[in-house]
């Protein structure tokens, strides 16, 4: 189960996801509608490894507020693109969970910049109430 949380990283609030240093470990992302929008830089807690329960390479950024998990169904390689299903996005907004896009009818895509485990994608989900922009970037390995 993901960490309890609180509010957005108001230290980052305004940054652009992309904004943010390239070789900085965690999740970065713009939710636009919803429960949770706003701009997260998930770099409390980053996690690059295999999902114990979906089987999926998953990149997991958490700060107090929420938690975003990328997945993909194989290894990411650099210059590959994938969407759903793919790659698939879940957030966790404390204390509910909201599952995106697969039970909001939406659809997301990621392309690949660098490949595992020092894996670094840029994403966008759409569709169902809210969207999700952003990048997603492993600790180097």
């Amino acid at each position: 189960m993901p960490p309890s949380g609180g509010a957005p990283d108001a230290a980052r609030q305004d940054a652009a996801p992309d904004a943010l240093p390239a070789a900085t470990p965690g999740v970065f992302a713009t939710i636009t509608g919803g429960n949770h929008a706003g701009t997260y830089a998930l770099t409390t807690l980053v996690e690059c490894n295999v999902d114990i329960e979906t089987h999926a390479y998953r990149i997991f950024g958490s700060n107090d507020a929420i938690d975003l998990s990328l997945h993909t169904v194989m290894q990411p390689a650099a210059g590959q693109q994938l969407s759903s299903p793919d790659f698939w996005v879940i957030v966790f907004g404390h204390p509910d969970a909201t599952y995106y896009p697969q039970d909001t009818g939406g659809s997301c895509s990621a392309s690949i910049d660098a490949s595992w485990p020092a894996a670094r994608l840029h994403f966008t989900c759409t569709g169902g109430p809210f969207a999700i922009t952003g990048t997603g970037v492993c600790p180097p390995g």
